[in-house]
């Protein structure tokens, strides 16, 4: 990908610094192409040797973040301990077997003490 075309109207850092780790960026892009366009190669750039640490995600409010914390947490123990391997985070919603659930309303056995 020629990163060189892509326009940016900004790009920062986030938190603060720490000696061993890369802190994340946030890119807002000037027209919602460049963005289609780095979005569709995501998973290329996971897999590339130079580049196997990064990766690319949406990024939320803070309280759709506390939702998806949730919704995380209940599809990992859907997968390990209820080996529902098809258990996936989208957005606002925890997906299981094609039935939607947000995080005010999941199954009961997924919820953590």
């Amino acid at each position: 990908m020629d990163t060189t075309k892509i326009r940016f109207h900004a790009v920062h850092r986030v938190g603060k610094k720490i000696h061993s780790r890369r802190r994340p960026i946030i890119a807002r892009f000037v027209c919602r192409e460049d963005r289609d366009k780095v979005w569709s190669v995501r998973g290329k750039i996971k897999e590339s040797s130079t580049h196997a640490d990064a990766y690319i995600t949406e990024d939320y409010a803070r309280a759709i973040q506390e939702e998806r914390k949730i919704l995380m947490k209940a599809m990992m123990k859907a997968r390990e301990e209820h080996g529902l391997s098809n258990a996936k985070v989208k957005g606002r919603f925890l997906f299981i077997n094609n039935e939607r659930y947000d995080s005010n309303n999941f199954p009961e056995y997924l919820k953590h003490p």
